[in-house]
């Protein structure tokens, strides 16, 4: 049968970090069972080329089926892949899985009306689904795994056993689903909001197991709950093949949980020195089953990061959790690791059902008293397929799935709805549960800046770009970082000033030598600086001339950040404006924030006043709003003024400390 794979986007309108290691793996099956496959990964491509290439392909080439699946956060793009079948090839059959079919069939099913859909694995249901559709065979309650549908009823049938070898499966598809593109288009320096690593970007995605064998109460494992692992001397073989033919010696080994065995972990370090490998790698691991000796042989093998899974510091909220470990577990794995020289990555969740006042300021005592600054909080997200999904669900808290499932790509839409606030499972009132939410997200930024990198000197190297000698705090090793600021810019060409935020974040670097983190404010990066320095002139101008100004909008969680380097305090505020609901009758500078409106502006601003517009999510829309309501150029002082002005700031000093233009 001719079969086209297809792998949506996530979030829709943007490329993503993640391969599709699932679906290259049943592209793999498929082909060896004999049917010719086509693959088309959507995350290699520019957004605006993604569904007019599948709507090329559905028109030079007769498909039998055309399947697809992800995570539950690619629910739009798949339905749009779903819908172009149907308009360009109505005859092919639409095959949906993945966690996103995974996490709740029936209700996805019906939702999106792919004719099939494969729950956990697919590689085997798959493969006798198309046996089925070839032969004719229409008794699909026979296939073990399946979603199908009687009538105008979805029907699941009994779960598929997992696949009990993993290295019984063919090799996956790794080039069909463009791997070198998805490397090629990868920075060989890798940033989240976490952490910036440099020449550790172009990292090459591995499984060595499938799903985990613990049973968090905010966690789903879509490839069943049988915990599976692949001979590790075959994990090593993959990496050995995949360094040379990908040309990358970065691997980010993708499983939920690397091992519970620290001998597994031992053979797998010990093959990587004894072939001498030379690579670098990061994976997850819980607290409970590290050992000093076992870290510094996973350092000496090249891992450079640790993601563990912290969660919380309550003995109350990790057992309600059903983590199965304790707080002096984390603190001797942190320890532990620190010592081995192996960055930490982890968030602390906040919002488990046994969360109180008192459960969270355990956690907050014990960040303070470990000095974990860069552990972040986040908020307890109820993951389709999740037992917190399913208990919201029984009462009555998720509403239309289709609904609640897309409110969670981007995230932002889950955890910023005006209309409904995330949910609360815990037993504290909503305003104060959301209340803490908005402090801890201002904390972990502040927390950040408590182990700032000293600065000593930097350069710029071009108009997103600089080269700045640090000192980290920690082991007071000195070198050399270039960053490139905004992160994922181009390094020749000014800062988009329409960035969300632009400016304002700092970057978090992971020190050469002991590899923990350090802080890295934006203000301290030379070609960055202009945009603060004339910030600073114009917010001391105003603040000097008592010069009436109208605020847009209130700075929530970064005005900690802003007043480190800007203070506000002395501004003569006569009005304060922003176009978002939560923010309406909030005080912000001893003002209360008002709606936006056009009448109520031109009556703050009179024949004196000025805007004054403060760094935002969205600045370019509400500069466009300003221009649409006929408040003069002139009038205004946009925050991002400064991004395309040279260094030397309008008094003739020069910005920032040390710099240099190279």
């Amino acid at each position: 049968m001719e079969l086209l794979l297809v792998c949506p986007s996530f979030p829709d309108g943007a490329g993503s970090s993640f391969f599709p290691l699932g679906l290259a793996s049943i592209a793999s099956c498929a082909r060896q069972a004999g049917h010719r496959v086509s693959t088309l990964n959507f995350n290699i491509l520019p957004p605006a080329e993604r569904l007019p290439t599948l709507r090329r392909m559905l028109q030079e080439r007769r498909f039998d089926v055309v399947g697809a699946g992800g995570m539950s956060m690619v629910i739009d793009s798949a339905e749009r892949i779903v819908q172009t079948t149907r308009e360009l090839a109505p005859w092919a059959k639409v095959v949906l899985g993945g966690g996103l079919i995974s996490a709740d069939p029936l209700e996805m099913v019906n939702l999106l009306k792919p004719d099939f859909g494969v729950v956990e694995e697919g590689e085997v249901t798959l493969v006798e689904l198309l046996e089925f559709l070839q032969t004719g065979r229409e008794d699909f309650a026979r296939v073990d795994g399946l979603v199908w549908w009687e009538g105008e009823t979805p029907r699941q049938n009994a779960t598929r056993a997992a696949i009990p070898d993993l290295d019984a499966l063919p090799p996956p598809d790794f080039d069909g689903f463009g791997m070198a593109q998805f490397l090629d288009a990868m920075s060989d320096d890798f940033h989240d909001h976490h952490l910036t690593m440099y020449g550790l970007g172009r990292a090459m995605p591995m499984v060595a197991s499938r799903s985990c064998p613990y049973r968090c109460t905010f966690c789903f494992h879509p490839t069943s709950r049988v915990y599976r692992k692949r001979r590790i001397e075959n994990v090593v073989d993959d990496i050995a093949r995949y360094r040379d033919h990908y040309r990358t010696n970065v691997f980010g080994i993708y499983d939920e949980l690397f091992d519970e065995d620290p001998e597994r972990i031992r053979r797998f370090c010990q093959l990587l020195t004894e072939r001498n490998l030379d690579i670098q790698w990061c994976c997850s691991l819980r607290v409970n089953r590290v050992d000093g000796a076992l870290l510094k042989l996973m350092r000496a093998s090249g891992c450079f990061q640790i993601s563990y899974g912290f969660e919380s510091a309550s003995p109350r909220v990790l057992r309600s959790m059903k983590k199965g470990i304790r707080p002096e577990q984390i603190a001797k794995a942190v320890q532990l690791t620190r010592e081995a020289g192996i960055c930490i990555q982890a968030n602390f969740l906040y919002g488990d059902p046994a969360e109180t006042l008192e459960t969270l300021q355990e956690t907050l005592d014990f960040q303070e008293r470990h000095q974990l600054y860069f552990v972040d909080f986040s908020a307890v997200i109820p993951y389709p397929g999740s037992p917190l999904y399913h208990k919201a669900k029984q009462e009555g808290r998720i509403g239309e799935v289709g609904a609640f499932t897309r409110s969670l790509s981007p995230l932002d839409r889950y955890l910023w709805n005006p209309d409904k606030a995330a949910i609360n499972f815990t037993a504290l009132p909503d305003g104060l549960y959301w209340e803490k939410y908005l402090e801890l997200r201002e904390l972990n930024d502040a927390n950040h800046r408590k182990r700032g990198a000293r600065f000593v000197a930097g350069r710029v190297v071009g108009p997103a770009q600089s080269v700045l000698r640090l000192r980290c705090q920690w082991c007071e090793d000195e070198g050399e970082y270039p960053v490139v600021h905004p992160p994922g810019s181009d390094p020749e060409a000014v800062p988009d000033p329409n960035r969300a935020f632009v400016g304002v974040r700092g970057i978090n670097l992971m020190c050469h030598r002991c590899r923990r983190k350090m802080h890295l404010p934006v203000w301290e990066i030379p070609h960055m600086a202009p945009l603060w320095d004339h910030f600073a002139q114009v917010v001391q101008r105003l603040t000097r001339e008592q010069t009436p100004v109208v605020l847009l909008p209130a700075i929530d969680r970064h005005f900690r950040t802003v007043s480190d380097r800007v203070d506000l305090s002395g501004l003569n505020v006569r009005l304060v404006m922003d176009p978002r609901r939560p923010w309406w009758g909030q005080r912000f500078l001893g003002c209360v924030a008002q709606p936006f409106d056009a009448e109520t502006l031109r009556q703050a601003l009179g024949d004196d006043g000025r805007v004054l517009l403060l760094p935002a999510y969205d600045a370019a829309s509400l500069r466009r709003e300003l221009d649409r309501v006929g408040v003069a150029a002139h009038r205004i002082d946009d925050w991002r003024d400064g991004l395309a002005r040279p260094l030397a700031s309008e008094d003739g000093a020069q910005p920032g400390r040390g710099v240099r233009r190279a």
